[in-house]
Formats: structure tokens, sequence, C-alpha cells
């Protein structure tokens, strides 16, 4: 969390303190780009004074979170203590594995569950089946929440105003295009009424061609490249971008929307029919499949997703195959949080 990610609009007072969200800033200044780095460094990643960054980095040496060689610093495992508290006081992830690992073990596919967090989703538990994305994409990953299948069945759970607020500003595509490729055949629910678009998934790659978009007639024109005035996730790390394949993702994803409006119906769709299924998700050659998680009050809280290499399971077997067993296990983690969450 660099220096862009502390507002200067906030004021030391009752609901900031200041000091606390620099320390925050510091230890966010961490990750795979940087994992060890200089005082010099640090205060310039988090826009802080010489002087303060070594208070706050010596205070995080003492409390173990941090250690220092010479004049580099870096994290020790006692950060994880932080993320661990979250999944730790979560009642979702102590019932959700044993599900997942069975399903895993049914469909013979990896599986995530994946919590929204600003414009970002968060991966919060894996039960990999062999190595099919990034593995840099482990829990406390994170993605751009629009790029994702995750994300976009948790933004159109969304009320109208907080999906405005989560949805990607900076998305443009004037004058751009780029080509299209035609749905899987005799898979329901792929037709839009009225031509209108479901813009599927983004890949991984930035070279990557567009992925396929789901319409009533012909398919829509996407853009060829990625808008350079696209912002970053709100939560993204200024110093290294976002974690694991984000920034992959984000110009792979332009190849699927044209910008806000088409994105807009892409998410009423995913609304309407409770699932999302992006061919070519985060890598060339990988589709993902997601459906909702419910709380107890019925509020979507969570995702849950197969991903499967389509040159093994194409994207028509995933949904015929995938698509009642996931609704089924998700389902299934609704009724227990309901009951015990």
């Amino acid at each position: 969390m660099p220096s862009e990610d502390l507002d200067p609009t906030l004021k030391p007072g009752d609901s900031y303190v200041q000091s606390f969200a620099r320390g925050l800033s510091v230890i966010r200044a961490f990750g795979a780009d940087a994992p060890r780095q200089t005082l010099t460094e640090v205060a310039k990643r988090c826009g802080l004074t010489r002087a303060g960054a070594r208070r706050i980095l010596l205070t995080l040496q003492t409390l173990g979170y941090v250690r220092a060689e010479g004049r580099l610093f870096e994290l020790t495992p006692k950060i994880l203590d932080l993320g661990f508290a979250y999944l730790s006081s979560q009642p979702l992830w102590q019932f959700a594995e044993p599900q997942m690992l069975q399903l895993t073990g049914d469909l013979k596919e990896s599986c995530s569950i994946a919590v929204l967090d600003a414009q970002d989703i968060v991966f919060v538990m894996r039960t990999p089946t062999r190595k099919i994305f990034n593995e840099a994409l482990g829990v406390g990953s994170r993605l751009p929440a629009w790029a994702t299948a995750m994300g976009r069945v948790m933004l159109s759970a969304l009320p109208p105003e907080e999906l405005e607020s989560r949805l990607p500003a900076g998305l443009l595509a004037a004058g751009q295009t780029g080509s299209a490729s035609a749905p899987p055949s005799g898979v329901p629910g792929f037709s839009a009424p009225g031509g209108g678009a479901f813009a599927t998934p983004a890949t991984a790659s930035a070279s990557a061609t567009s992925a396929g978009s789901f319409t009533g007639s012909a398919a829509p024109s996407f853009p060829a490249s990625f808008p350079a005035s696209f912002p970053a996730s709100s939560s993204s790390s200024a110093a290294g971008g976002l974690h694991g394949n984000g920034s992959a993702a984000l110009s792979a994803a332009s190849d699927t929307v044209r910008g806000l409006e088409e994105l807009r119906r892409s998410l009423e769709q995913v609304r309407q029919q409770g699932w999302c299924l992006l061919d070519r998700e985060l890598e060339e050659g990988l589709a993902t499949l997601a459906v909702p998680i419910h709380g107890r009050q019925g509020r979507v809280i969570a995702a849950i997703a197969l991903h499967a290499q389509t040159s093994r399971t194409s994207s028509q077997l995933l949904l015929e195959q995938g698509l009642p067993k996931l609704q089924e296990t998700a389902q299934g983690l609704s009724r227990l949080l309901q009951i015990k969450g």
C-alpha cells in the first residue's frame, strides 16, 4: 500500500490514526517484486521521510514482523498472523475445505473461493489438482474483480450504487476494435435476449486474442488493446502492481469488454443466470466457472469457482458437468453459514 493508497484527504482524528495507516503502508510495500528493501526504498515507495520510515520499520522489527540484514529489511513469517486472523475468524473457511476437496476429487478440477474487497477479489481458499495457473496466485492474491468470473458473480449481486463505486471508471474503448470467437454451441444460457452481449473472460496473456463473447446473434467486436489510462485496482500496490497475475489480467481483460456499458450488461446477465463462465481467464487455455455463496441474510459474501484447462476440458463440458456440482457445493456452504455462521 504505497503512497497512492494513503488518502491525502483523510486527516488525523478519532476515526483515522495516520501513524497506523503509515505502518500498514510500510507492510504493503513489500511483495514478490521487492521482498527485501533498504530504508530509502521503503520511504520512497510509501511517500514517507527516511526518519518516519525508520521508526516504523524499527517498531515492526521490535514486534517481530520485520527483520534486518545489513541495510536490507524484509518481512518475517509472523506477518502471516495478520492474514490468518481474518481466515480463522470467518466461519465459512471452517466448513469450506472438506466440500472443496470433495468437489475437486469428483471433477478433477481445481477449486477456489474468493471474497470482494474494494475493486478486487482476494483468494481465500484453493484446492488445486495440479499446476494449471500461475503459482503466484495463492491465498491472499488479488485480481481486478471485473476481469474475473468470481469477481463478476459478486459484483452482479451488489446494489446499483455500490456496484458503480466498484467499477473501473477508466474502462474506455474509443475507436478500439478487435475480434471475438463464436460461443460454444448447444449450451443453455449463452444467448443474451435481444442480442445483448454476454462478455466472457479475461485471459492472462497481454498479447492474447479476444476471448469468446456470447451474444444473441453475431459476436460483437472488442478492443484490441487495453486503454493506457485505465487505473490499477484501488488496493493495488503501486510498487509492484496487482498481486499474482493482476496486471496481465487487466491488460488481457480489455479484449472482452468495450466499456462500462458493456460490462454492466454482462453483469446483469450474470445476475439473472446466477453463474459466470469466463473462457481463457488469467491464462491462455484456462476457463473459470463461478457461482455465488450466500450468507445468513441471503447476501452474497463470496464466490466459489472451478478452473479447467480447455485443452483437456472444454468450456462447454465444464459448464455441463461442473455447474450442477458447483451450485450444489455453494448451496451446501450457504446452508451451513445460515445454520452455524
